[in-house]
């Protein structure tokens, strides 16, 4: 099957971006540990990652296709930080709201556990990846290595590298044919979650 065209997401395209990222990262296991209760982790996952897409439309970069979205793939530009003001505009100060407080507390863990190793490791100028996800119905037909192409170009272009964080071993095989190497294993303390940080050098 022909892969449809990437664009950049528009502002119409927010929602049903969002969509395809909720839907695409049911199974998970980070969002399995942060929402345990499966029946309710697609509802909180919406504005979740509603909030990251307005992110990246308002910040960084965020890649879907045209007409009805399948796929979305949402960067975070080099030194383009979530501040309290960005948090504000694109909905990301409702994260804690979205996910109610065991759920938050789970993911400052989380974020502690993986800003040590982003801080140890990555670049100080670089592309990250915050999410991408292809409608469960669309994956394996190339959507999501043509999702992350353009950056990917980009950040060759501009000699800097790009990383992401899986906590999916599944997703290892994918990331390496676009490029990628594995940087850090790591396992979030108190808790049997494997993360995988890679990288993809210029």
């Amino acid at each position: 099957m022909m892969v449809n065209e990437i664009m950049i997401l528009n502002e119409l395209q927010i929602e049903g971006a969002a969509q395809v990222l909720a839907l695409a990262m049911q199974d998970d296991p980070l969002f399995a540990y942060l929402l345990p209760d499966q029946k309710e982790r697609l509802s909180r996952l919406l504005p979740f990652f509603t909030a990251h897409v307005r992110f990246g439309h308002l910040f960084g970069a965020v890649y879907t296709t045209a007409g009805d979205s399948l796929g979305t793939a949402v960067w975070q530009a080099p030194g383009e930080e979530i501040t309290p003001e960005r948090a504000t505009v694109s909905g990301m100060n409702q994260i804690g709201k979205i996910l109610g407080p065991d759920s938050l507390q789970r993911l400052g863990k989380t974020f502690d556990h993986l800003g040590e190793v982003h801080h140890s490791h990555l670049a100080a100028k670089h592309w990250y990846l915050m999410a991408i996800g292809v409608r469960p119905d669309f994956q394996r037909r190339g959507i999501g290595g043509a999702l992350l192409r353009p950056i990917l170009d980009q950040a060759a272009a501009d000699r800097l590298p790009c990383y992401l964080d899986t906590s999916l071993p599944e997703n290892l095989v994918f990331y390496r044919k676009q490029g990628f190497t594995t940087l850090v294993e790591s396992v979030l303390p108190g808790t049997n979650l494997h993360f995988w940080t890679l990288e993809k050098r210029p």
